[in-house]
């Protein structure tokens, strides 16, 4: 039996997205003798109460609002807390910002894991883009060098935290609870009443935190192109973020009718068996989750082609360039796909690609105890 640790994990937003779904699935299933405490930079998560107090949550100011009080919090925090783990699982995107990893490595003597989740730094800011890239190629090298085990979610992801693909680097993609998100079409219905979607409607969905990484003013675009063709359809936005109001207020001034703004959710699954297509134009992601819980649930999936091809598991997706042109091809797609309330079984496909959550989650366990090549 193995033994008692303690893990420490950084690196989760205050909101509930693709990330944060990811670490806390492997969480949930580990065994109860690996404890999770919490390093976090902002404000109190609202998804605290999922761990049911079992956790820690400690608490930093983030470092663009007061650089010195966050630097003089972290170095208070590991000096006080460093010699209680036995992990260090960092979860990041960007080498720009290396003050943990250094803080890990003198104050702990604990495996520090470093966890790629993205393919690019995501700055909308031309300037700030710019000052982070530089800090990240320059911290590159360090981060790999402070790190004890290499994860990344996809092969690009990898390319961009550790600058090289070899045998150091484990590429574990995300996974999900595959018997959760099998097509339900009793669900369907019932969603569908209670958002007015008749079934005969076509209806699109986007998933995820609502930035300008994820792009969906171009899923908008869709839309009110598909309208404009006399096509009944609706675009479901599950999700919020800081692009929310632009978006709601893009709606508004183009009056395009049938965006539904629905926020946030726990469980994304039920909009999924309501959806006949998942649309996902980012601009750039690692390894996408929602598109996993896509194809899983049988809805076809028209990605943008800036998405690593690692995410297509399928015969389900589609991927199309995010330039303005290519929109009546997304339209195209998106028409040819009817309206259905049966779908095939795609959870022997994802099973066959290791992308179950409990397989994931055993592996992830192997990093934590070191029991890997």
């Amino acid at each position: 039996m193995n033994k008692d640790i303690r893990v420490l994990v950084i690196g989760m937003s205050g909101i509930l997205a693709g990330v944060e779904r990811e670490v806390l699935g492997i969480i949930a299933h580990c065994p109860e003798n690996i404890h999770f405490d919490f390093l976090c930079f902002g404000n109190r998560f609202k998804y605290e109460e999922i761990l049911q107090g079992n956790s820690i949550f400690y608490y930093i100011p983030k470092r663009k609002k007061n650089i010195i009080k966050s630097n003089m919090r972290q170095r208070s925090f590991w000096r006080e807390h460093g010699q209680e783990y036995d992990v260090i699982w960092i979860n990041t995107a960007s080498a720009s910002n290396i003050t943990m990893y250094k803080y890990a490595k003198k104050y702990s003597n604990a495996r520090i894991i470093s966890h790629s989740h993205n393919s690019k730094i995501e700055y909308s800011d031309p300037v700030l883009k710019a000052g982070h890239s530089i800090l990240h190629l320059f911290n590159r090298n360090r981060l790999v060098a402070c790190s004890d085990v290499l994860v990344s979610c996809s092969k690009s992801a990898a390319i961009h935290l550790y600058g090289v693909i070899n045998d150091d680097v484990h590429i574990l993609y995300n996974g999900i609870d595959l018997k959760r998100f099998q097509f339900d079409s009793a669900t369907r219905k019932a969603i569908r009443e209670d958002l007015c979607i008749s079934e005969d409607e076509l209806v699109l969905c986007c998933v995820g935190r609502v930035e300008k990484v994820k792009n969906f003013i171009h899923s908008i675009k869709v839309l009110e192109r598909l309208q404009n063709k006399q096509i009944k359809s609706t675009l479901l936005i599950v999700g919020d973020g800081s692009q929310s109001d632009v978006l709601k207020q893009y709606v508004k001034q183009n009056r395009i009718n049938k965006v539904l703004f629905l926020g946030s959710q726990s469980d994304v699954k039920p909009y999924l068996d309501c959806a006949d297509v998942f649309l996902q134009p980012s601009f750039f992601e690692g390894f996408p989750v929602s598109t996993i819980e896509a194809q899983t649930n049988g809805i076809k999936c028209i990605i943008s082609n800036n998405i690593t091809p690692e995410v297509k598991m399928t015969d389900l997706v589609v991927m199309l360039p995010v330039d303005e042109q290519y929109i009546d091809d997304w339209c195209t797609e998106c028409s040819n796909c009817a309206s259905a309330i049966s779908r095939g079984d795609y959870t022997r496909i994802m099973y066959e690609q290791g992308l179950d959550l409990g397989t994931v989650s055993k592996k992830m366990q192997d990093f934590f105890y070191g029991n890997y090549r």
